[in-house]
């Protein structure tokens, strides 16, 4: 891919950093560009366990907090309802898994 096309496609202040980075050899700011692909790639499995650890934590954390360990289910009409919050998102995210939980449950 050429350094024009490159900057087109990824935008010219995304595709400029590399180039910056490359003493301004286009070729250079491509192959960086690839390389950064390559250790982005290598973060994910390890973001995956974390977001899996983090979202377990919190689970435990509020299930203490509420005294409730289906808090998340019974919480949808408590502070997931307050008017406080800026959307109601949650809520139904929440209503909707729950709703497809049952449906393949009983299937």
């Amino acid at each position: 891919m050429n350094y024009l096309k490159f900057s087109l496609i990824f935008s010219h202040a995304r595709s400029n950093r590399y180039l910056i980075s490359s003493d301004h050899v286009p070729e250079k700011a491509i192959e960086l560009y690839k390389f950064n692909l390559k250790l982005a790639k290598s973060f994910h499995p390890l973001l995956g366990i974390l977001e899996v650890v983090l979202r377990n934590k919190l689970d435990i954390i509020l299930s203490k907090h509420f005294n409730d360990k289906n808090w998340i289910i019974n919480e949808k009409n408590g502070f997931m309802a307050n008017p406080i919050l800026p959307n109601k998102y949650k809520k139904t995210v929440i209503e909707k898994t729950e709703k497809n939980l049952i449906k393949t449950k009983f299937q």
